[in-house]
């Protein structure tokens, strides 16, 4: 009964999942590209004792896209640090998500 409830509610969230991606690819909704001026920057972590990893001194390539902590190169995904970056140079941090998870690529999961 347990695996049988499990599987109803995953291929509802499935469909659901895939009718929403589905909906935002058809109104237009992808990622743009960026302008490579001004890419490397510094940024420098304050304490907080809400978080689990040490404050420091992080050096950030967007061109390059890579961020001393590694979270951008193994997530494909923009860390912190890279989102501060992406701020000061007025780029859109959204360029810096790797392309398997635009709503096309998502969309495509659900066909």
């Amino acid at each position: 009964m347990l695996v049988k409830s499990t599987y109803v509610r995953c291929n509802a969230l499935f469909n659901k999942r895939g009718r929403e991606a589905a909906t935002m690819l058809a109104f237009g909704q992808v990622y743009m590209e960026f302008d490579q001026c001004d890419t490397q920057f510094l940024v420098q972590e304050t304490i907080n004792p809400k978080e689990v990893w040490l404050a420091g001194d992080f050096t950030i390539m967007l061109d390059e896209r890579w961020c001393d902590c590694g979270k951008l190169q193994k997530l494909h995904m923009p860390c912190t640090h890279v989102v501060a970056a992406c701020k000061h140079a007025h780029h859109e941090y959204r360029n810096y998500i790797h392309h398997v998870y635009t709503l096309e690529s998502v969309s495509n999961v659900y066909k």
